[in-house]
């Protein structure tokens, strides 16, 4: 984690990110339902691929509303429940985010 802890600095975001390490399944859903929105940008490798997504699952029983890119299995995850943005597309992704965040009715809707 020292890594991790000095990238965010070396980025200017030290004070913005925390660190927990291994928390409960009830901890992550209570964690997962405080936020506005959860982003998985989620890219495929030559040798992976995202294979369920259990965080944007968990994002879904906890009434969180996902922005993710179409990585392997997320779109069926999703199920029609999130914001799919096209693989690596850094501008839609970020553009579908910005929309999520100014409008709470549209969140509200996918939480549910």
């Amino acid at each position: 984690m020292a890594k991790l802890r000095s990238v965010t600095q070396t980025l200017g975001m030290g004070e913005r990110v925390t660190f927990v390490g291994a928390i409960s399944q009830e901890q992550a859903l209570e964690r997962i339902a405080s936020y506005d929105v959860l982003v998985v940008p989620s890219l495929s490798t030559p040798k992976a691929k995202e294979q369920f997504g259990r965080v944007v699952a968990q994002a879904l029983a906890a009434g969180t509303p996902v922005v993710a890119f179409d990585s392997g299995a997320l779109a069926e995850v999703l199920g029609g429940c999130g914001e799919l943005v096209a693989e690596g597309d850094l501008h839609g992704f970020a553009a579908r985010l910005r929309v999520l965040l100014h409008d709470p009715a549209l969140r509200a809707d996918l939480s549910r």
